[in-house]
């Protein structure tokens, strides 16, 4: 996997996005036991929590390509061509990933694929995208829209009714200081509260920075 040397500008702007997608996933619950195959979002203000480390990171930013989930149903839109971003946070070890926002129609509004996995002792393997439920009974796998990139508030919320969640590769995670990558596939079936649902199949990619590493 090629580098790309030392983070370009728009990293941090990622970086930032990471962590908004961070507060909107996660929702204060405490998961339950802990296996390979389930996920669940839980709170960022965890006691446990790793601080942020100080100085440059140990290795260069890997060099990665845009993912390629596909939007089908009440929602009709596809991954750009933007590298996505991840997050990770320990006790227990979650990946967190947030896509770049994806045009849905032409009045500016956009979608975004986010999910919390508790990961197994692997890491890889394939999760359950709709338990367990945090205390705001939200699934793990999620999607949300806005009504342009920069809002910061959701307008939709599609959460997952079926399907599996993969991480089929995962390297560095946890690692403070150095730069995590991952990637997979999502295929699962989500359902808005007024009866509309979205399918989500395709695969994705992402790359932890230093920063959001532990």
């Amino acid at each position: 996997m090629a580098n790309s040397g030392e983070p370009r500008p728009r990293n941090w702007l990622l970086l930032g996005s990471i962590l908004g997608v961070v507060l909107a996933l996660e929702t204060g619950c405490q998961p339950s036991a802990t296996r390979t195959g389930t996920a669940s979002p839980s709170s960022i203000a965890s006691s446990s929590a790793t601080p942020a480390p100080q100085g440059p990171p140990t290795s260069a930013r890997p060099s990665i390509g845009p993912s390629q989930l596909v939007l089908t149903g009440a929602l009709l839109t596809h991954s750009t061509e933007q590298p996505d971003g991840c997050g990770y946070r320990s006790g227990p070890p979650r990946l967190l990933f947030g896509s770049d926002p994806m045009p849905v129609g032409k009045g500016g509004e956009v979608a975004r694929v986010q999910f919390a996995i508790v990961l197994g002792a692997t890491q890889t393997g394939s999760y359950n995208a709709m338990m367990p439920l945090g205390e705001s009974g939200e699934t793990p796998l999620q999607i949300r829209t806005a009504d342009s990139p920069t809002s910061g508030v959701a307008s939709g919320l599609w959460q997952a009714t079926r399907g599996t969640v993969t991480i089929s590769d995962a390297r560095h995670l946890g690692e403070s200081g150095s730069y995590g990558w991952a990637s997979g596939s999502i295929d699962a079936l989500t359902e808005s509260r007024d009866g509309g649902s979205v399918r989500i199949r395709g695969t994705w990619q992402c790359v932890i920075d230093w920063g959001a590493n532990g």
